[in-house]
This record gives C-alpha cells, sequence and structure tokens, in this order.
C-alpha cells in the first residue's frame, strides 16, 4: 500500500505502522513524491486536503500533520451503527479521518490535557470521549479500521489482511497476598483488635484458627489458581507487589522467605510482572529497587509491569518503566468502569507526545477487574457475569486480546468475596465459545 501525504511526520508513521503493519497484516509505504504516487498501479492512499484523482482517498483533519498538545473538536457522530471520531463533510472514501481519530484514542491524547482527578489523582474514565459519549464499551479503534480495511477492499479487491485470532490473557494481582498470617506480631494484633472492636466474631474466631494453623488463610488460594489454569493454552501473568508497609501498599515483607515461596509458585504457572508500589510514583530509586529485588527472586529480568492502584501519569510512569527494562505494560484501563480505555482490544507501543515519537514500551489493554465490578459499580455476581460476557463478545467480535485482572482473595469465596470464584469459572467458559 502506497501512502501520499503532502508532510511526513513521526505521528503518520507510528498510525500507519499500527493500523497496517500491525493490525492489518499490510505492508505500507509513505511517500511525498506525487509524480512516482500518480504513477503507481497498485493501491494506494492519498492522506491530503483533496483528492489527486481516482485513489482511495482519506482527507487529512491536521492532527497527524502537527506536533504539541492543545484542545481539540474531535467532531464525534456515527458511521454504520459504530461511533467516530473527528468527522467531516469533505470529499474522501470514508467520512472520518481515520488515522486522527485512532491516533487520538491510543496515544491517550486527551490524558495530557487539564482535567479532574478523582481522589487518587487519576485520569478518571468520567472525564473521557468514550464516557461521555457512550462508547467505552465499545473497542471502537478495532472497529474504525476494519472499516477502512472494506471500505479498501471494495477498491483494491485483491489487497488481504492477515488473520488475527481471539485470545485470552488472564492477569492476577497480588496486593495483600494473605489475609491474615505473615503480617508481623503488629499487624495480626491490630486486625484481631480491629475485628474484636467491630463485633465481628466470626472474624475473631477465623483469625485465631488461621494463627494457630488450624486453617488456612482465606487468601492462600494460590493451589486454585494453579488448578483453574492447568489445562488452559492461555498463560497467566501474575503482578506482584515487592515493597514495604505503608498507607497504599500492604503486601508482604518482600525480604521474607514466605514472599520467595509465593514468587517461586506462580513462576511456575505463568510469568511474573511487577507491580510498582504506591510510594515508587514519586521516587525512581525506590522503583529501581523494588524491580531488582523481584528480578532477584525470580531468577529472570522482568519485562512486564502493572501498576498498583492502576495510578499513572502520561508519559511520566512509561517513561520510567523503561528505564528500568519493562517492555510491557498492563495498566491501560479504568479502576472505575470496565470497557476500552485506548479504544482497543489489541496491544500497541506507547507513542510519548512530548517526545513525538513512538517508544518501545508495548501498552496491553485490559477491559474488566474484579474490584471493578464488586466494588465500583457494586454488582452481584450474576450481574458481573453478565457484564462480562458482553466484554467477552465484544473482544470476540474483533479478533482481539481479552485481558481480565482479578486478584488472589477474588478466589476465597470468602467474606466480601463469597460468590466471587463462580464468576472467573464462568469467565473462563467463555473463553472456550
Amino acid at each position: 500500500m502506497l501512502i501520499f501525504t503532502d508532510h511526513i511526520t513521526p505521528r503518520l508513521q507510528y498510525i500507519t505502522r499500527f493500523i497496517f503493519n500491525e493490525f492489518l497484516g499490510i505492508q505500507t509505504t509513505i511517500t511525498t513524491d506525487l509524480i512516482d504516487f500518480e504513477s503507481c498501479t497498485g493501491p494506494k492512499i492519498s492522506y491530503t486536503n483533496q483528492r489527486i484523482a481516482d485513489e482511495f482517498h482519506l482527507h487529512a483533519s491536521g492532527l497527524i500533520n502537527v506536533s504539541g498538545i492543545q484542545e481539540l473538536d474531535v467532531g464525534g457522530t456515527r458511521l454504520k451503527d459504530i461511533p467516530v471520531l473527528f468527522s467531516h463533510d469533505h470529499d474522501s472514501d470514508l467520512s472520518f479521518d481515520i488515522f486522527a481519530a485512532v491516533f487520538y484514542m491510543i496515544s491517550r491524547y486527551e490524558e495530557y490535557l487539564p482535567s479532574d482527578k478523582d481522589k487518587y489523582d487519576r485520569f478518571s474514565a468520567e472525564n473521557s470521549i468514550s464516557y461521555k459519549n457512550g462508547f467505552l464499551h465499545k473497542a471502537v479503534a478495532d472497529h474504525w479500521i476494519l472499516l477502512l480495511y472494506n471500505a479498501l477492499k471494495e477498491k483494491y479487491t485483491k489487497i488481504e489482511k492477515s488473520s488475527r485470532s481471539f485470545s485470552f490473557i488472564p492477569t492476577i494481582d497480588i496486593d495483600n497476598a494473605f489475609a491474615i498470617r505473615a503480617k508481623g506480631p503488629v499487624r495480626i494484633t491490630g486486625g484481631l483488635l480491629k475485628s474484636f472492636v467491630l463485633l465481628r466474631f466470626g472474624e475473631v474466631v477465623d483469625r485465631i484458627r488461621v494463627l494457630s494453623g488450624k486453617i488456612q488463610d482465606p487468601f492462600q488460594t494460590y493451589p486454585l489458581i494453579r488448578s483453574l489454569h492447568r489445562d488452559l493454552d492461555y498463560q497467566v501473568i501474575t503482578f506482584i507487589l515487592t515493597a514495604g508497609y505503608g498507607k497504599y501498599d500492604t503486601g508482604l515483607n518482600p525480604k521474607r522467605s514466605v514472599f520467595r515461596d509465593l514468587v517461586n509458585d506462580f513462576s511456575a504457572i505463568g510469568k511474573i510482572g511487577l507491580h510498582p508500589s504506591w510510594k515508587s510514583n514519586q521516587d525512581v530509586g525506590l522503583l529501581t529497587a523494588e524491580y531488582q529485588l523481584l528480578s532477584e527472586i525470580s531468577g529472570t529480568s522482568l519485562t512486564k509491569s502493572r501498576q498498583h492502584y492502576l495510578k499513572m501519569q502520561l508519559p511520566e510512569t512509561y517513561n520510567r518503566l523503561e528505564e528500568i527494562g519493562i517492555i510491557e505494560e498492563h495498566s491501560m484501563g479504568y479502576p472505575s468502569h470496565p470497557g476500552f480505555r485506548a479504544g482497543t482490544a489489541t496491544p500497541y507501543m506507547f507513542y510519548d507526545l512530548t517526545k513525538e515519537e513512538e517508544t518501545n514500551i508495548k501498552i496491553v489493554p485490559f477491559q474488566v477487574m474484579d474490584r471493578t465490578l464488586k466494588d465500583y459499580l457494586g454488582l452481584s455476581p450474576g450481574e458481573a457475569v453478565e457484564k462480562i460476557k458482553k466484554l467477552v463478545d465484544e473482544v470476540r467480535s474483533v479478533n482481539g486480546t481479552f485481558v481480565s485482572i482479578w486478584h488472589n482473595e477474588a478466589f476465597s469465596d470468602y467474606g466480601e468475596w463469597k460468590g466471587w470464584l463462580e464468576v472467573y469459572e464462568k469467565l473462563l467458559e467463555f473463553m472456550k465459545y
């Protein structure tokens, strides 16, 4: 595919590589040579302000041809019942600037702009264009690319895209490895007193029985997690909090032998990823230390990461992670709402708008998290299953990658998590269809 433009920009190179090379599997060349373009007899696209001849023409809105960040009119409408951005009424074979629309979504352009943050200083779903316009539940960028391909196919019948297939990445976050044991004397005593003061006498009994070794800690669900995933074709990724104790960091002391046992257990069933602590958001030295410690314990150089509390700032968080050796990041989703934060169910390379360049860190978006369903949305287990099924169906419709986040305690069927083990079992059943 030959693409003609007046100016070759980093944005254009990035977005055409994602759309054509990575998503569709169609090799492209970009040119500014009008004579070469006009003489080309094969499939070709002009990405300019006006059509040249009888080629496939896309009207350029301007976003891809400039640099910098500013407030934009994204011009939303619908095309074949799919919400689109950067729509226009110019002569064009698509009625919207698909390059600008996809770039706007996957670069997370809107997150660089001033906005109200949530109580954890995170960009909130409610401030996103997807939420405001009612398409957070749609992998819109993937649908846009398929619209483009179908339109191209009508004009150039011999072009063929590569086949894509639905895939699943189950991920586990270990924030709180145990409910009761391995906490240290101060935290153990504090937990007992809290349960007693709140008149939760059943919890008091459970705590005593766990501490005396009569029953297993309810959050020690690791044998069950191994069993659930043993016969699947999908490899589990486990993100383990490796931090000292703090207000938002309540994991195990990573220097204890029980922590090393935990890492070894999960290394046996899949990949280990870093779960950077809350404190590391403001301390690069601490982030580096956590990375090095978990790498040493796991016996491998870690390449995957997910932010604790999904707390990140663009592009700083990704830049810091890339510096320490992370090449695959799994935080692209909202804590408060399931769906498609970047509008895609396709992993992609991150583009740094402040530097105007593609980075070496791959973003793997997720669609659903257990606490989103239970805590933020207040769904019952049955309602959660229905929500998950709709998300899975949407990802399947674009042959994308479905990524879930579950925490070890959600497998326990204990306390607040009563009934939620069955939700995950249903999720796994959906993967077989």
